[in-house]
């Protein structure tokens, strides 16, 4: 099992009830909202607030205080046939403004794409004042939210090199902080980050990336905020705040690549069709710098066309299969191990979001189904027939309003019957990490509560038993008397009168691993000593080393000799490595690292010496060969 955490986005907008990008709040497709009891069924469809025509595309909506947007593209007064972004009330479903932007030529390579049609495919970005829209072309767009006005303009291929990509943009701005981020600048320039309120640039990234048609996500991996795109070359990621590369992660690519990144903990999944498959990468972290380790791939299986999947208990949901635009199935995938658990076949190429401990699924020919997010079989609790068209777009939550768009129509209806008790916390998370400590974090996301109640407990599974209770508003609970390098879970509820919301996800995490000791070093020969670890150390056995010779960044490897790469074994599997390449008569000196369960490194220990004997003397006339 693996480490799960959600890093949340700062903007000024901050209403639970709001979804503000493509990727949701979180970048992780995830609502806290609570689904209570569900009156619609097939046989009874839900009765929409409103539906009204969303002619062309595959964008979806976002939604900040009453106004819900989207892209659609149609004649404009000028009689030239345009994309516009368009917002609507959410209340009665009437436009508001609608501003156009390019021409609504056919897409390259586009056209009626397996029956899909054409149009835009990315999705506005809103933060209550202003919404954010990269079109086909790759230009950047800020309009009023009140009234479509343009407050700025980029032209990212004219001012900064931007080279677009067959099929054109499908992308979406990312919204970070004070930030509008976006791939798709020329060499030196790839990665760019423009101040929201006026549009000027912040920061580019010195590198020389091709974008794809996926969304970037923000994530916060080891203390750092950064930003992870989905390149031709593999994922990149920047940090948050100078655009500075942190790590990279190579990946084959084929034609496109659509879904976004999908991050838990330090863990990262990613997909792609046209025979490139999936895969998990972990990313670790040693003093400042970073490193991704592949963790498993699947070459040609597991393949994400667009969709993005969702991550909830160390489990992956999403549609699977290249291609498949009217047979995808919904399927649940071990994130740990890229293992299928069950798959449910037709749902198509459509998308998905989690609310709670349940997924909403967009089927691609305008079904809305209900399934529970749990790995032991495929359980549906409803299911209903909403939109006529191509739905390739993602359902989004928002006050209980489900809204969801297709080529042709959109839907704005009541996802449940409101609960009257408290809204699941979010964000779950650990803070203040020891040896034998950690802080339990989570993000209040209501006003009526009178409590939380705390789940903890030792391995990866989400814990049964409650454990302890908080007051109204608090926000951390302390966890103490813990083992050193030990997994441990915790979910957290909210209280309100007789009721209890759902849980958080299960948030796994790791106790730090204890400094090693000097490792033991003896049995010295003219070129090799002799060297163990992990003796006296409070680490438990499954806990890894990495020896270092501390006479030049080197490591010892698992045949003895020395190299430029750290190689991890537990203390048993080291148990006493003769170290080869040595000088002669020196005192050689080595360090010992070690890592957690979730790949957080101590300090190196303390250096322990042991000397290599002298050469022999060669006597005169000898030839001595060692």
């Amino acid at each position: 099992m693996l480490v799960f955490i959600h890093a949340f986005l700062l903007v000024a907008s901050t209403r639970a009830d709001n979804w503000l990008q493509y990727n949701g709040n979180a970048g992780n497709r995830t609502s806290n909202e609570t689904i209570g009891t569900i009156p619609w069924s097939k046989a009874a469809p839900p009765t929409p607030y409103w539906k009204i025509p969303t002619p062309n595309g595959f964008s979806s909506f976002s939604v900040a205080d009453g106004k819900a947007f989207t892209l659609i593209s149609r004649v404009h007064t000028d009689a030239v046939k345009r994309e516009f972004c368009v917002a609507f009330d959410t209340a009665s479903g009437a436009e508001l403004w609608a501003a156009p932007m390019v021409r609504a030529d056919p897409y390259d390579s586009g056209g009626d794409t397996a029956g899909g049609g054409d149009g835009p495919r990315s999705t506005p970005t809103c933060d209550g004042e202003r919404v954010y829209v990269l079109d086909r072309n790759l230009n950047l767009y800020c309009f009023n939210d009140e009234n479509g006005a343009v407050v700025w303009k980029k032209n990212i291929v004219a001012d900064y090199g931007g080279r677009n990509i067959s099929w054109q943009n499908a992308a979406s701005p990312l919204l970070e902080g004070e930030l509008v981020v976006m791939a798709g600048g020329g060499s030196g320039r790839s990665f760019l980050a423009f101040n929201r309120t006026d549009g000027a640039l912040v920061w580019k990234t010195d590198v020389n990336e091709k974008m794809t048609h996926a969304s970037p996500v923000a994530a916060t991996i080891h203390g750092v905020r950064q930003i992870i795109f989905y390149t031709q070359s593999g994922l990149v990621a920047v940090s948050a705040d100078k655009g500075e590369e942190l790590w990279r992660y190579y990946i084959a690519y084929s034609t496109s690549a659509g879904a976004s990144p999908v991050v838990s903990g330090s863990y990262i999944y990613h997909s792609a069709g046209y025979g490139v498959g999936a895969g998990v990468c972990r990313i670790d972290k040693i003093d400042q710098n970073f490193e991704a380790v592949e963790v498993w791939r699947k070459q040609g299986e597991l393949e994400n066309h667009w969709s993005t999947p969702v991550c909830y208990n160390g489990y992956l949901y999403g549609l699977y299969g290249y291609g498949m635009y009217e047979s995808a199935p919904l399927k649940c995938v071990e994130l740990a191990t890229g293992t299928e658990m069950w798959s449910k076949p037709n749902f198509g190429q459509g998308n998905l979001m989690l609310v709670g401990n349940k997924l909403v699924v967009l089927g691609v020919a305008g079904d809305i189904a209900v399934v529970e997010a749990t790995p032991t079989a495929y359980t549906e609790i409803a299911r209903a027939d909403v939109l006529e068209g191509k739905c390739w777009s993602s359902p989004i939550l928002s006050d209980n309003r489900l809204y969801a768009r297709s080529s042709e129509e959109g839907i704005c209806f009541a996802l449940s019957s409101v609960a009257s008790g408290p809204m699941a916390p979010g964000n779950p998370r650990a803070t203040t990490l020891t040896l034998d400590s950690m802080t339990c974090e989570w993000e209040d996301k209501s006003d009526n509560e009178t409590g939380f109640v705390v789940y903890f407990g030792a391995g990866p599974q989400a814990p049964d038993d409650e454990t302890s209770r908080t007051e109204a508003n608090a926000t951390r609970w302390t966890a103490t008397g813990l083992s050193v390098n030990t997994q441990y879970a915790f979910q957290v509820s909210a209280t309100g009168g007789t009721s209890e919301s759902a849980k958080t996800e299960n948030y796994t995490t790791w106790t730090l691993a204890a400094t090693p000791k000097a490792p033991t070093v003896g049995s010295p020969t003219v070129s090799t000593l002799d060297v163990a670890v992990g003796e006296g150390d409070l680490n438990p056995a499954t806990t890894v080393y990495a020896i270092r010779f501390a006479d030049g960044n080197q490591w010892v490897q698992a045949d003895g000799t020395l190299g430029s790469s750290a190689v991890w074994k537990d203390a048993a599997s080291w148990a006493t490595v003769t170290v080869t390449g040595l000088p002669s008569d020196t005192d050689c000196g080595f360090q010992v690292l070690a890592r957690n369960g979730a790949g957080v490194k101590t300090a190196l220990g303390p250096v322990a010496l042991g000397r290599t004997k002298p050469a022999p003397p060669i006597k005169p006339g000898v030839m001595i060969i060692y």
